[in-house]
């Protein structure tokens, strides 16, 4: 699902649109343009434009464009409005109508990261987004999923110190060391009968 970004009278604009992206972008909503307007007229023909061709927008504005907004939105369609605020105070408003989403946010970057978490949580609701989870993973879960995923794989049995394997190395190991001595003792003798013979010679 795509969305487009207009910036009203707002200067942060790459910095808004670097924070939007990284909050929304595992959702599977994707940034397809982004515009800048710096007079109403100029926020209507945008705002009129993009709800054309996406279900989502969002207006960055610095100042107060709230009563701008309203203005423009009244005239054509009622919208739905409901005020998002952080903890720090912080506020966005989110205009709905049907499918149509419009989010004004502020173009302050102080708690534009808290907000967008918050209108993230919105978004996946209205539009069944794919679910994000900013919390570790349970352990359980990883080692189930673990031990799904290896059920498959060819056990492969490995030899500790000390077993048989090494038992047969010693053993034949003892058994060429038995054959050398036994080589060595035949070699003496047969030296110690050839030079017998030869003294009684």
């Amino acid at each position: 699902m795509n969305y487009e970004l207009i910036y009203y009278r707002s200067s942060a604009t790459a910095e808004i649109q670097h924070i939007t992206e990284k909050n929304l972008s595992d959702t599977g909503l994707k940034l397809s343009d982004a515009y800048a307007a710096a007079a109403p007229g100029e926020l209507a023909d945008r705002l009129s434009a993009a709800v054309r061709k996406v279900k989502l927008i969002f207006i960055v504005s610095e100042q107060s464009g709230e009563n701008v907004l309203k203005k423009i939105l009244s005239p054509k369609k009622e919208a739905n409005s409901k005020t998002i605020t952080t903890e720090n105070g912080a506020k966005a408003v989110i205009y709905t109508s049907g499918e149509q989403t419009i989010i004004l946010v502020p173009g302050e970057m102080d708690h534009a990261e808290d907000l967008l978490k918050i209108i993230r949580i919105k978004l996946t609701e209205k539009y069944h987004l794919q679910e994000v989870r900013d919390e570790a993973p349970d352990i359980g879960t990883v080692s189930d999923e673990l031990d799904k995923q290896l059920s498959s794989v060819k056990r492969v049995r490995v030899t500790p110190s000390g077993s048989t394997a090494e038992k047969r190395i010693d053993s034949t190991l003892k058994g060429w060391r038995t054959v050398f001595i036994i080589l060595m003792v035949l070699a003496f003798l047969q030296l110690g009968a050839a030079a017998y013979i030869y003294f009684l010679l």
